[in-house]
């Protein structure tokens, strides 16, 4: 399920938080994760993202 994999209230911020340029990364390191006009992914939000659906898809796949 897609809300397990990204849970609103870390990677953008819910509905009623106010708007996430940033997350943290593992090693505590601020990644920016969304473009300027808050509305795109920056390259490394979509980094981020990416590997998690290919994780899920290829788990999927061996199933």
């Amino acid at each position: 399920m897609v809300s397990n994999l990204f849970p609103q209230r870390i990677c953008w911020g819910g509905l009623d938080l106010p708007f996430k340029n940033y997350i943290y990364d593992s090693n505590g390191k601020e990644v920016v994760v969304r473009a300027s006009d808050g509305t795109h992914f920056s390259p490394q939000g979509l980094r981020i993202i990416s590997s998690k659906l290919v994780s899920v898809i290829m788990g999927s796949a061996s199933k």
